[in-house]
């Protein structure tokens, strides 16, 4: 699919450098709800400490370019753009915004309990599209004779749409992005039937990885030799082994 370009604080942004670093990092986030989903969760486990300079300022781009949809899903439709960052956040800022994610996660999936954001709006900004002619009835165009206006009949109203854009700055526009990712597509995470790590999950899949099936597998199995043999042992009176 091919990408669009953004607009930077009502600016066209075309060739500068955070564009560039911003559309590569949407990039290595991927195009679905599932791949912001996915990357939330490689980003909660990720030891930033540990990270290469290079590698954390990549990171620092990718938060960023997750709450620039960039013709992407999920777009925010709600959320108005905002000035790119020129910079990408630093390791320190990085390891903060783990720690409220895990803390929120956390809330959410192992606590069931609600997760409560610091954040505010700076300002909202409602818009009316034109007036646009339409039937009440079948809110489709209304039929007209020639040299007959229907405008003022009680079949006819001035249609429009309203749309409404919530204005925040960084880093509160994250959280509102986080959110929005999670409202959509929460149902997809899941916690691992058997070592409780979060994943993603788009089939019906109770564990995160082949490892934590397999054992759960094996661990059935052998559970149920051990019952088939019970009674033979208890015949016997032998004790089982």
């Amino acid at each position: 699919m091919k990408r669009k370009r953004v607009r930077s604080g009502g600016r066209n942004a075309r060739g500068s450098d955070a564009l560039v670093e911003t559309e590569r990092a949407g990039e290595r986030i991927g195009d679905t709800i599932v791949d912001r989903l996915q990357w939330l969760v490689r980003f909660q486990r990720e030891d930033a400490a540990r990270l290469s300079d290079a590698k954390a300022r990549e990171l620092g781009w990718e938060i960023i370019a997750f709450v620039q949809p960039l013709g992407r899903m999920p777009a925010f439709h709600l959320l108005a753009s905002f000035p790119l960052p020129g910079t990408p956040p630093s390791r320190a800022e990085i390891q903060n915004f783990q720690r409220e994610l895990i803390h929120g996660l956390g809330l959410l999936f192992r606590k069931q309990k609600s997760w409560t954001l610091a954040g505010s709006i700076e300002f909202i900004e409602v818009d009316r599209a034109p007036d646009e002619l339409v039937d009440l009835e079948t809110h489709g165009p209304p039929v007209t004779l020639k040299g007959w206006h229907p405008s003022g009949t009680h079949r006819v109203s001035g249609g429009n749409k309203i749309d409404v854009r919530f204005h925040m700055r960084w880093p509160h526009i994250f959280w509102a992005a986080v959110a929005s990712t999670l409202s959509v597509g929460a149902w997809w995470l899941r916690l691992c039937g058997r070592c409780g790590t979060l994943f993603v999950g788009t089939k019906r899949q109770e564990f995160c990885r082949s490892a934590c099936s397999q054992a759960v597998r094996t661990g059935r199995y052998r559970a149920g030799k051990r019952k088939a043999l019970s009674p033979r042992t208890e015949r016997s009176g032998k004790p089982g082994h």
